[in-house]
């Protein structure tokens, strides 16, 4: 697992990134529950299938925007999964939406 967090908004909601690159698996891990983990859907939808999900974040504002990172591209999600661009420099690990989309003077909001 690279990540686990509940949600901001819905105490029943927990998501979850799974990186299974060692084992020569690429592909994007990532999970949501809405019922404190009983049960898990993959929200992977359309995301590159070559990038593990290193990262995710919740939007602080609206509970239906998520954003994560593969370590070379960011994505964010509303109904479906678009490309932000690269990510250059800065850790997926660790994303933080309200830092991470105002990197380099722009703005999604």
């Amino acid at each position: 697992m690279s990540r686990l967090a509940a949600s901001q908004h819905d105490a029943n909601v927990v998501y979850a990134a799974f990186d299974n690159h060692k084992n020569e698996d690429f592909k994007p891990y990532l999970l949501k529950s809405a019922d404190v983990g009983k049960t898990w859907t993959s929200i992977a939808g359309n995301l590159p299938e070559n990038g593990p999900v290193l990262g995710f974040a919740e939007d602080a504002v609206n509970a239906n925007l998520l954003v994560c990172g593969d370590g070379v591209w960011g994505f964010f999600h509303d109904r479906w999964w678009s490309a932000l661009g690269a990510v250059e420099g800065r850790a997926a690990d660790d994303l933080r939406c309200e830092i991470w989309w105002s990197r380099r003077g722009r703005g999604i909001w």
